[in-house]
């Protein structure tokens, strides 16, 4: 059994992402003309795109393996067997339709440069997936649910400033004039404070230090007063997007240095981030005022992340939102944002919805205000009406365009 790799330079990691490809039910031949067929395709993608089109390459190797293909096939339409073989599946038509764009393309490179039999007379029939009418993956929230989703993350804001407030207090005050909290509590906080200085963040470390009563005063439950952690992120993530109308996978990744001053009016800022696939940065000007303001809640992260952003490594360390796990601290992890999510809907007894949910309600929301998609292309920076109508297809935005 050989194994075939490619690796490519991750820009936005700053480290080595390889792809690895086994002969075992391939054979060598298909193996290879396969992972050089993918490198000359995605050589000059971004990580996220290049990451999307491997799944489509392992979705077709399954099939290609069910099938028993190998290098002695000849005559079998492989890539129209494909499109029938997802078909078959529950995955959304538009999904589909991006795995059988990507391998057509694929096989249609491969068969010009291989001498392969098995990628000869490729038909490469077009299949079209045409996009649901109505998404079932879509959420419904309307402009009611939108406000008590908004005053359910402002009410935890106002606990996580609370509870941050106190590193502060503990840093700068006498430990038994403060009024919701034991002294014994406090003087743990201040001495866990006093650690991060030695280097020491961890369990482990406190124990090794001979700090064993620390060790076991619940660092979990401390974290929360001293840094930004996951929960904490959840609710102020979803204001940003609620107000922004952002890309969650964007906002994610959005720069500390985000906020730039208006030179014309001291009252707003501009909020700056880049956005994958979008030729140019994507910009909106905000007011600084307001508790639960934009600007506000990117002071507050900024606040709470400084003590754990010389722990992140070179390309992390520039990102707004990192938390820290032991002694290292990273970029957001998408799978763990959206457990946190989880959480919050269950917590608030809120029906199922999604960020881009969201991002399609703050669209519905200005769209029944305004009734020009115009306004809604500018809130949602697109470049094209029809990317923005695929935000437009609620319920109730149908009723009113009707």
């Amino acid at each position: 059994m050989q194994k075939f790799t490619k690796t490519f330079y991750d820009e936005n990691k700053k480290n080595n992402v390889s792809y690895v490809l086994s002969s075992s039910l391939l054979g060598n031949s298909i193996a290879s003309d396969l992972m050089e067929g993918f490198a000359e395709i995605t050589g000059h993608y971004n990580c996220r795109s290049r990451d999307q089109a491997w799944r489509s390459v392992v979705k077709f190797v399954r099939y290609i393996c069910s099938i028993g293909i190998n290098e002695s096939s000849v005559g079998l339409d492989i890539v129209s067997g494909f499109a029938e073989y997802l078909k078959k599946s529950e995955r959304l038509k538009k999904t589909n339709g991006t795995h059988y764009n990507f391998i057509r393309r694929l096989i249609r490179s491969i068969s010009e440069s291989s001498v392969n039999s098995v990628w000869f007379d490729q038909g490469l029939k077009y299949e079209s997936f045409k996009r649901e009418e109505k998404c079932g993956r879509d959420n419904q929230i309307s402009a009611g649910q939108l406000k008590r989703i908004a005053t359910a993350c402002k009410k935890e804001v106002a606990a996580i400033k609370e509870r941050f407030s106190l590193r502060e207090y503990v840093e700068h005050n006498d430990l038994s004039m403060h009024p919701s909290y034991t002294e014994r509590e406090l003087t743990e906080l201040k001495q866990l404070i006093l650690n991060e200085k030695r280097g020491i963040w961890t369990q482990k470390e406190l124990l090794i230090d001979g700090q064993s009563v620390l060790a076991s005063s619940g660092l979990r439950r401390h974290s929360s007063y001293k840094e930004l952690t996951m929960e904490a992120v959840l609710p102020i993530f979803l204001l940003i997007m609620i107000q922004t109308a952002s890309n969650p996978f964007s906002l994610m990744e959005i720069n500390r240095d985000c906020l730039l001053d208006n030179p014309l009016d001291p009252n707003s800022v501009t909020l700056e981030w880049s956005k994958q696939r979008a030729s140019t940065a994507q910009k909106i000007s905000l007011l600084r005022a307001g508790n639960f303001s934009v600007y506000k809640l990117i002071q507050l992260i900024v606040d709470m992340t400084d003590p754990i952003r010389h722990l992140a490594s070179d390309a992390d360390r520039d990102f707004l939102f990192i938390t820290r796990t032991g002694c290292k601290a990273k970029r957001l992890s998408s799978q763990g944002l959206h457990n946190y999510l989880d959480r919050f809907r269950v917590n608030h007894s809120f029906e199922h919805f999604t960020f881009t949910d969201i991002r399609r309600a703050v669209a519905e929301l200005v769209y029944d205000h305004t009734n020009s998609v115009k306004e809604v292309k500018k809130v949602l920076q697109h470049r094209d009406e029809r990317t923005t109508m695929l935000y437009l297809r609620g319920d109730a935005v149908v009723q009113r365009r009707y």
